[in-house]
C-alpha cells in the first residue's frame, strides 16, 4: 500500500505541473483520477467517507438550544473496511467524558487553526508588505 504522504506528494505534483498551482478542486480530483493515483477500492471508500462526512454534517447541526444534535464518542472503532470511525451519540444521551473530550479536542484544533492564521497572516506581510487585521482574542488564543 502507498504511503499517504507519497500520495500527496503526487497530487501536490499534478496540482503544480498540470494546473500550474492553481484552481478548482474538482479538476485536481479529476486530474488525480486520470492519472491513477486512486485505486478502484480507494475510490469506493471515499465516496462512502463522503456520505459519512455529509451525515456527520447533519448530526453537527444546530439544535432549537443552539447546541449540536450529535457528537462524536471518545472512543473511535473501525467497521470490516476500516472507516467506521468513532460512534456518535445524541447529545442528551452522551457521557460526560464524550462531552468533555469533546470540548478539549475542539479547543485544541481552535488553537492549531488559530496558529496557521497567524503564520499566514505574517506571510502575507512578508510577501505583500501587508496583511489583514485579526482580533486581539485570535492573537491570545495562539499564543496561550
Amino acid at each position: 500500500m502507498e504511503a499517504k504522504e507519497s500520495r500527496y506528494d503526487r497530487i501536490r505534483d499534478i496540482f503544480q505541473a498540470r494546473m500550474r498551482g492553481w484552481g478548482p478542486l474538482r479538476t485536481l480530483a479529476e486530474r488525480c483520477i486520470e492519472e491513477g493515483i486512486y485505486t478502484a477500492q480507494q475510490m469506493e471508500s471515499q465516496a462512502v467517507r463522503a456520505i459519512m462526512r455529509d451525515c456527520a454534517k447533519a448530526l453537527k447541526g444546530i439544535d432549537d438550544r443552539g447546541l449540536p444534535f450529535a457528537l462524536p464518542s471518545r472512543d473511535g472503532h473501525d467497521d470490516d473496511d476500516g472507516i467506521g470511525g468513532p460512534a456518535w451519540g445524541q447529545l442528551d444521551l452522551l457521557p460526560y467524558e464524550d462531552g468533555a473530550h469533546y470540548v478539549e479536542s475542539e479547543a485544541a484544533k481552535t488553537k492549531a487553526d488559530a496558529i496557521k492564521i497567524i503564520r499566514v497572516r505574517d506571510y502575507l506581510l512578508m510577501r505583500h508588505g501587508r496583511a489583514p487585521e485579526l482580533p486581539e482574542s485570535l492573537e491570545i488564543l495562539a499564543h496561550a
